[in-house]
């Protein structure tokens, strides 16, 4: 193992402060020739022998908050942390020798410890060239007395409506865990066989299968792909905001929105010239993809088979470095360095595959056959001070296949920041954590200047946690200072991304009447789309009709997932001693979109309706809109939606009906 320098640069790096979300639960990682590694803080990766895994390359681990080990899977069988078998695991179907063929995530919101395992069904598991069709494991994680046990297998992901509506049910392996920008749930990123169009399935720990809100993203405009499919990868930057996917032998870089699972822009990325022997640059295979943990540099190696007389001779090796913080997309793409190169004598002997990035802020390659992962030290540096250390990670003896575990894109963000506290609305409590390590003086203290103008807040060390509103919307820079008597002694800085909370006003008051008998329908108003509403009688529409006086409520959420409630009395009042004929409706909303509903202002049950006037007055007090004898036409035209006041009078009785109206468009 050639730690030396590296050693005291791996220690730097482990030793600063982690506080990703999920650190503890990938800090285990169980992958190859029944290998493993434990990550904890302050000191260098471990192998502890006791796996039980053989994974030609797909795998995953999961552990708990505090790094205790709980289960590790191939995507065939599933191993507790007994490294028995756990009960049901056996034959889950899923793809074993492809990179990606399987990932594990801890489910959030459940009544009881759960987890799921996310596979490809495929009837050929052990080939390179299978396609499959995405599932879904459901694990009892508190099952088995403590060590987990299988209680669902082969849960669809994706509904067949929409497979069938895409003409296409086939997968290729490539599947990627993002974080939601809500900062709990997750997506699935997958990509349909040949074709350019992707899928983002949400998991929302409801354990709905198939899942209840898949989003489809067509970015590719023809069929794309080869037959092969067992190389190639799907990986997303820390922050989720872009993706890499290799295809075969090319690589796109595209935008990826956690909000809203879309995936778009994609942009091919160009390879520098080949420094490998000329016998070593036959037929180009993408294999894997890594971001660095500050996401300014994305690492992918290219596998060149032979071409000697037999096809797979001298075969090699390209790691190659891209510059995502280089400018525009065109400098981005032409930013590709030759960081690493590798001729070898056959495909899988030697030769860095898939890479995967550790808790400790190294980036670690597995190498088919080989007893010690290479390694880049310093991801976040440009070129080759990025330093690519070959053989640096021992394995005790045993050896690793194509691939490390698979885990979400956000497990360490590089920062002191845990990923929960990266996520807020506007004015509501967002936590932020900092941890801060076990070394250093227990006197020192934590200055937090929180990006947003505010004064700067001093905690005790012991205090780590700062719970903060934030007023306004936007991208804010937290920085982190330990300070020791008096002294900066330690740095760290991450982007706390606050999202607006939703606007929602059910009437222009604390309580708002409506004309015997009681008929008045409460909205919620303009709302962005993705937005999800929730009253208080379980109905999930954008109105309601209220029907009895009292106290009502609607909860609205925007697809960042921030929350807010609007309530509002409702009272009942005659209107002037005026008597209505039954079943009488006055609306107070109108959507004139001409869908042939609620197009226009149309009272219903007026005693004489051509006796009435009407004059209409926007939220100034200026008249909009006057008519003699209101035939109910009025659709708003040429005003903007908002809110406006009516007032309707006859002329012959004296009597008057006034309220509020709400133009929707």
């Amino acid at each position: 193992m050639k730690h030396g320098l590296g050693l005291i640069v791996g220690l730097l790096i482990w030793l600063l402060p982690i506080g990703a979300r999920g650190q503890g639960e990938y800090s285990n990682w169980f992958f190859g020739q029944r290998a493993d590694l434990h990550f904890a803080a302050g000191v260098l990766p471990q192998a502890s022998l006791s796996s039980a895994m053989p994974a030609p390359s797909g795998c995953a681990t999961l552990s708990d908050a505090a790094g205790n080990l709980q289960l590790y899977t191939n995507g065939d069988q599933v191993w507790n942390r007994q490294h028995q078998l756990m009960a049901g695991s056996q034959g889950l179907g899923g793809r074993t020798q492809v990179a990606q063929g399987c990932a594990v995530l801890r489910v959030t919101g459940s009544s009881s410890p759960l987890a799921y395992i996310f596979t490809q069904l495929t009837a050929q598991p052990s080939l390179y060239y299978a396609t499959g069709t995405p599932v879904a494991t459901e694990v009892q994680l508190s099952g088995a007395s403590g060590l987990g046990q299988v209680a669902r297998t082969n849960q669809p992901v994706v509904a067949d409506t929409v497979l069938q509506r895409l003409g296409e049910s086939q997968f290729s392996p490539y599947q990627a865990l993002i974080r939601h920008a809500n900062g709990r749930d997750c997506w699935l990123l997958m990509r349909l066989h040949e074709q350019g169009v992707f899928l983002a399935t949400l998991i929302d720990g409801a354990g709905q299968w198939p899942c209840a809100r898949t989003v489809v993203s067509r970015v590719f405009p023809r069929r794309i792909a080869s037959a092969a499919t067992w190389g190639g990868a799907l990986v997303a930057a820390p922050d989720g905001h872009s993706i890499i996917y290799n295809d075969v032998a090319l690589t796109y870089l595209l935008q990826f929105d956690p909000a809203t699972g879309r995936v778009s822009a994609p942009q091919l990325l160009a390879y520098p010239a080949l420094t490998l022997p000329s016998s070593s640059g036959f037929n180009p295979y993408c294999l894997g993809v890594c971001f660095s943990p500050d996401g300014s540099r994305a690492y992918v190696n290219r596998l060149y088979e032979g071409a000697t007389s037999n096809g797979y001779g001298y075969s090699g090796i390209q790691v190659v470095q891209f510059d995502l913080v280089a400018g525009n997309p065109a400098a981005v793409a032409a930013s590709g360095i030759d960081i690493y190169s590798v001729v070898a004598r056959s495909i899988d002997n030697r030769l860095p595959w898939y890479p995967q990035r550790g808790l400790d802020g190294i980036i670690y390659y597995a190498v088919p056959g080989a007893a010690a992962l290479d390694a880049i030290l310093q991801p976040n540096a440009r070129g080759k001070a990025c330093r690519y250390a070959p053989a640096y990670q021992t394995l005790s003896g045993r050896t690793s296949n194509q691939a490390l575990p698979t885990q979400p894109n956000d497990v360490n963000l590089g920062s002191l920041l845990q990923t929960t506290a990266a996520f807020g609305c506007v004015g509501q409590a967002v936590l932020l954590q900092a941890n801060a390590g076990g070394n250093g003086a227990a006197t020192d203290s934590l200055r937090w200047d929180l990006g947003n103008g505010r004064a700067v807040v001093n905690t005790p060390l012991a205090t780590t946690s700062l719970t903060v509103a934030y007023a306004a919307a936007g991208t804010f820079t937290l920085r982190i200072e330990r300070i020791r008597v008096g002294q900066v002694v330690a740095t760290a800085t991450a982007a706390v991304r606050i999202s607006p909370a939703p606007s929602v006003r059910l009437a222009q008051a604390a309580d708002t009447a409506g004309c015997a008998p009681l008929s008045l329908r409460l909205s919620v108003g303009v709302q962005p789309a993705g937005s999800v509403f929730s009253w208080q009688d379980g109905s999930s529409g954008p109105t309601l009709l209220a029907t009895k006086p009292g106290p009502y409520w609607v909860d609205v959420q925007n697809a960042s997932g921030c929350t807010v409630r609007a309530t509002v009395e409702v009272k009942e009042r005659a209107c002037g001693g005026l008597a209505l004929e039954p079943g009488a409706v006055i609306p107070n909303i109108i959507t004139p979109n001409g869908d042939g509903a609620n197009d226009a202002f149309a009272p219903k049950g007026l005693p004489s309706p051509a006796a009435w006037a009407l004059a209409v007055f926007d939220r100034w007090g200026r008249r909009v809109h006057t008519q003699a004898a209101y035939d109910n036409t009025w659709a708003a035209a040429g005003q903007s939606g908002g809110l406006y006041y009516f007032l309707l009078t006859n002329a012959t009785t004296g009597q008057q009906l006034k309220g509020w109206l709400e133009v929707v468009r």
